[in-house]
């Protein structure tokens, strides 16, 4: 929805800066010396059709290079707005929470990663569901749609979790975050599924990995025997 408004927009101003092209060659383009040669006067109208073009082009390339860098740019502010959000220490969290148990937790999001790789291979989180939000669960699912339809699959073996820190945690008038970073090594490619070829990726070369994961639940809610997180974002990007 957001990208559609987007695409309006660009459009709507596409069409002013051709009708102020447009204006800009009728009031050029007119010779006001009855001595003017009919040389004179193609060289200027050449030289208005040439500003012009540019009047349209220029702007049409900007906006074609923001639309097809448009899943980046959103991905970056999104990265920096992580990195500038205001997160209080884990140790606080237990007099929301005294049960709360930052090992159990920690295990759990060891398993749940593990499982993440396994569902996502398979082409279907489904049984993973309950660990997500909606929201989340939707978002991932379409990702997942792209590759169904392509007939390909995103393979990860030798999967190795390096570390997991609690960065912090925020709470908003609904729900309580849980902000973790989480590091791995795996071996990720995509395999088409008929010709059974590397269509992108290695095969043998094992990459390290950096992930964002947010938990959430709702305020006031308890650590209880059943782990009652649900992840609500989730970004990873190979580090350098």
């Amino acid at each position: 929805m957001k990208k559609r408004k987007f695409l309006i927009i660009a459009a709507v101003i596409l069409i002013i800066l051709s009708f102020a092209a447009a204006a800009y060659s009728d009031f050029g383009g007119h010779s006001h010396s009855s001595s003017s040669s009919s040389r004179s006067h193609r060289s200027r109208t050449s030289r208005n059709d040439d500003v012009n073009s540019w009047y349209f082009t220029i702007p049409f390339a900007l906006i074609v290079t923001f639309f097809r860098q448009y899943d980046d740019i959103k991905t970056g502010l999104k990265r920096l707005r992580r990195k500038f959000r205001k997160l209080k220490p884990m140790h606080e969290y237990y007099a929301v929470d005294p049960k709360f148990d930052e090992i159990k937790f920690k295990k759990v999001i060891s398993d749940l990663y593990f499982k993440m790789q396994e569902t996502w291979q398979a082409k279907d989180i489904s049984p993973i569901k309950d660990f997500m939000t909606d929201d989340f669960y939707y978002a991932m699912d379409l990702r997942l749609d792209k590759l169904r339809r392509k007939k390909q699959t995103d393979r990860t073996e030798k999967i190795k979790i390096l570390e997991i820190n609690l960065n912090g945690w925020r709470q908003d008038k609904e729900f309580d975050y849980i902000s973790v970073g989480l590091k791995a090594q795996i071996i990720s490619y995509i395999v088409d599924d008929t010709l059974k070829y590397v269509a992108s990726g290695d095969s043998k070369k094992p990459i390290s990995m950096e992930y964002y994961i947010e938990f959430s639940r709702k305020s006031g809610t308890k650590t209880a025997y059943k782990f009652n997180w649900q992840v609500s974002d989730m970004d990873g990007w190979e580090m350098n």
